[in-house]
């Protein structure tokens, strides 16, 4: 069940060491790193954190990530929105779409990746931070790669709570399922999974948002990378340790979004991603990290402005 955030919280005490990270730090040869805004998500502030205005809006990019691998090809973190979606659709089930939520869809990934230059064929691997529809939409635009999600996610998504969409990804086959449960802790975090046994990419349980939701470390050449997703959906998570205004649950959040600053402050050339702001890497003048500018400016620019939460449940005068 969501809960929301009504209480004031106690900080809570993560030691100051970093478990099974290397100092100094060494990165993977071969890695490179790029992002792209598969579309926007306009969203009532209120929903977003708490504390968040009841009368603005925030237009959030919609980011999907490749990875390319010197062994493994082409690995996905996420696949952004579906691109068949109409413009300015609402969010999939229940609440969200009623406290004003609209979509407005650009190229999809498979097609931003043609013309990166990236071959759709070489995706042999999705990772899936949560099922959420904002990150499912071209899941299945790639048969050939196994998708990677936590067991408790895909228990979860199951159910086709609010904010899924099941037929997105109901289609896919080849499904690798990971369990946090006897894993070892990596820096600040009590639970990791390496993906591919090479230390380059972690899968970290990142779980609070959602029963399932993971981050996953990109260990670059010259400087590390966390893509935080959904631990840290907007700066404000990140910075203030805002909490969202919902979760799944919330004392799972605030304790991962406490080992995530943490981690930060000890590691201080860490790349921290937040789920719906690119601007850090934008910032990272990196020569592994490629930011590339949102298609179809047309589809996916502002969405056309709408009420807003108040006007929405107010009547209008007459």
């Amino acid at each position: 069940m969501l809960t929301g955030c009504q209480e004031d919280r106690r900080v809570p005490y993560i030691p100051p060491t970093l478990a099974n990270w290397p100092q100094p730090y060494r990165g993977v040869a071969g890695l490179k790193l790029h992002a792209f805004t598969t579309g926007t998500l306009r969203v009532d502030e209120a929903l977003l954190f708490r504390g968040g205005s009841l009368t603005q809006t925030r237009d959030l990019p919609v980011a999907a990530f490749a990875i390319e691998h010197p062994k493994q090809g082409l690995v996905l973190f996420n696949t952004g929105l579906n691109s068949k979606l109409d413009a300015e659709a609402t969010v999939p089930g229940g609440w969200l779409g009623l406290l004003g939520t609209e979509v407005v869809p650009g190229d999809g990934l498979k097609v931003q990746l043609e013309k990166a230059g990236l071959k759709p064929d070489a995706v042999r691997w999705i990772v899936m931070s949560n099922l959420r529809f904002d990150h499912t939409g071209e899941v299945e635009a790639f048969p050939k790669a196994r998708v990677v999600v936590a067991t408790a996610e895909r228990d979860f998504a199951r159910q086709a709570p609010s904010g899924y969409q099941p037929t997105e990804f109901d289609g896919v086959a080849n499904w690798k399922f990971i369990d946090f449960e006897s894993a070892q802790p990596l820096a600040t975090f009590t639970a990791h999974v390496d993906l591919f046994g090479d230390g380059s990419l972690l899968l970290i349980d990142a779980r609070g948002a959602t029963p399932g939701t993971m981050a996953m470390l990109v260990r670059l050449p010259e400087r590390p990378v966390l893509l935080a997703d959904d631990m840290a959906a907007v700066e404000e998570n990140l910075r203030y340790a805002t909490e969202p205004a919902t979760a799944d649950d919330m004392d799972e959040w605030w304790e991962h979004i406490w080992r995530l600053k943490r981690f930060k402050d000890l590691v201080p050339e860490l790349i921290v991603v937040a789920g719906h702001d690119l601007q850090a890497l934008q910032n990272a003048h990196d020569r592994e990290i490629v930011v590339h500018a949102a298609a179809s400016p047309e589809r996916a620019g502002r969405p056309t402005p709408t009420p807003n939460t108040l006007q929405r449940l107010l009547p209008a005068p007459m």
